[in-house]
Formats: C-alpha cells, sequence, structure tokens
C-alpha cells in the first residue's frame, strides 16, 4: 500500500512540476515575443526626419519645419516652409512681405494667410536633397517648429554653415540622438 501512496504521490508532482514547466515556458515566450516586437521597433521601423548639422553639433526635428530670416536686400523677415518627401526636402509654401530680389517667380498664390497675415503666401512644390544656410547675426536666421522658434543665429559665429537634410532614422538612433527642441532648450 505504501508503495502504491508513492507512485501517487509521484504522479501529483510530476503533473505539478509539468504544470509549473508550461506556465514558465509560456512566460518565457511572451517575453520573447515582446522583446521581439520592441527590438524590431526600435532597430527596424523608419522614420522621416530632418537632420540640422553645424559645427560639430548634429539635431534632428521630426518631419517639416520653416525657415525665417532676414532678406539681406530688401530687409524683410521671409519664410520658407520645408518637409520631407522621399528623403529630401520639399519647399512647399514661401511668405514675404515685399517682391523683389529672390521672390519665387513660378508657384500659384496661396489662399491662407492665417499663418502670417500681411505676408503674400506662394504655394510652390520644390525638392531639394539639402540645404546650405549660412548664418549671421544680421539675418537673425531662425528654424520655426511646431513646438519652438529655434534661434540658430545665437548657437554659432557669424557666416557659420549649417548643413540641412532630409534622411530615414530607426527609432533606436533617435533615441540617441538629440532633437533640436532639446538642443534649443538647454542653450537657453
Amino acid at each position: 500500500m505504501k508503495n502504491r501512496h508513492t507512485i501517487i504521490n509521484l504522479k501529483d508532482q510530476f503533473k505539478q512540476y509539468r504544470l509549473a514547466g508550461l506556465f514558465y515556458g509560456t512566460v518565457i515566450a511572451l517575453i520573447l515575443v515582446v522583446m521581439g516586437v520592441v527590438s524590431n521597433a526600435l532597430f527596424f521601423t523608419k522614420y522621416s526626419v530632418i537632420t540640422v548639422q553645424f559645427d560639430n553639433h548634429q539635431c534632428f526635428i521630426k518631419d517639416h519645419f520653416k525657415l525665417k530670416w532676414i532678406h539681406s536686400v530688401e530687409k524683410q523677415w521671409w519664410i520658407e516652409s520645408y518637409q520631407t518627401k522621399n528623403e529630401q526636402l520639399k519647399l512647399t509654401d514661401t511668405f514675404f512681405e515685399t517682391f523683389g530680389a529672390g521672390t519665387p517667380s513660378t508657384g500659384t498664390l496661396g489662399k491662407d494667410n492665417s499663418l502670417f497675415p500681411s505676408y503674400v503666401h506662394y504655394k510652390v512644390d520644390i525638392e531639394l536633397p539639402y540645404l546650405n544656410w549660412m548664418i549671421s547675426r544680421r539675418i537673425k536666421a531662425q528654424i520655426l517648429t511646431d513646438q519652438q522658434v529655434i534661434p540658430l543665429y545665437k548657437w554659432v559665429e557669424d557666416y557659420t554653415n549649417i548643413y540641412i537634410f532630409a534622411s530615414t532614422q530607426s527609432e533606436w538612433k533617435l533615441l540617441r540622438q538629440e532633437s533640436c527642441n532639446g538642443y534649443a532648450h538647454r542653450q537657453t
């Protein structure tokens, strides 16, 4: 009788171990699946961003921005809107107060002037691989994002070249790289 009771206890223990093994195996499998999804998102999901390089610094902007500066001849503010398209910059809109040197000759007159009411608004469609922008305090060069105004002319010496281009980056790289908004916040 004792042997039979021992065998039944061993069978019960075996069932418990098997259930525990099944439970822990399922938990480990779920953890591996979650880790796979997270690593896939971090390393393989790509985002279009705009990279701004100057001196030995580099920061990024999500997917659209505006450049604002005082035109060297007109002495008036000019604003250009850009977004990313096919890893290029696409100039979509220009805003200026007066016509003169450098005024766009192509495009259609924009109907929505709510952003800059006293400006002439042109809708344009020009793709550029990059921008090289020479900065000086006289032109008060700025980048406008949804979050803030980034005063580039306060970040660098006069006549520094700013290089702006579109690219695709993984989430992991974006987590390691500073946003221009974060950089601007640290500079103030």
